[in-house]
């Protein structure tokens, strides 16, 4: 989401600014050591490049998307990039 708000393929992030966003340091690790072989993300000194995006729209299985249209509608602030819609490229996935 933060690729979303920036005009570039990369953004500086720390690992530590990450961890403390979602509470989880071990999580954030388990998650660069999965994004990077599979080359959605390349993540080097604070810096997080996106290399797939629609790679990473996918892996979220149709989670990514709704909560910035919602938002979106209740502030009336455009997203850029986060555009989103149900005909996108990614699979919708539903919780069973």
């Amino acid at each position: 989401m933060v690729h979303d708000r920036v005009d570039t393929g990369s953004f500086y992030v720390t690992h530590e600014f990450l961890a403390m966003m979602l509470d989880r340091r071990p999580g954030v690790t388990v998650a660069l050591q999965i994004l990077q072989p599979r080359r959605f993300i390349k993540s080097q000194r604070g810096e997080i490049f996106v290399k797939d995006r629609q790679g990473l729209i996918g892996l979220s299985q149709g989670t990514y998307g709704p909560a910035g249209t919602e938002y979106e509608r209740l502030t009336g602030i455009p997203l850029g990039k986060s555009k989103w819609s149900p005909t996108d490229d990614a699979q919708l996935l539903r919780p069973a």
